[in-house]
């Protein structure tokens, strides 16, 4: 992460953020 100094736990976040983000659009897009 950018601010991985100021921010330790951005990195542990980020990763599962991602993978939760990208399995509602694909959700959203099967919607569709």
């Amino acid at each position: 992460a950018l601010h991985n100094a100021a921010f330790p736990i951005d990195e542990s976040i980020l990763e599962p953020g991602i993978t939760m983000m990208a399995a509602i659009a694909a959700e959203f897009l099967q919607e569709k």
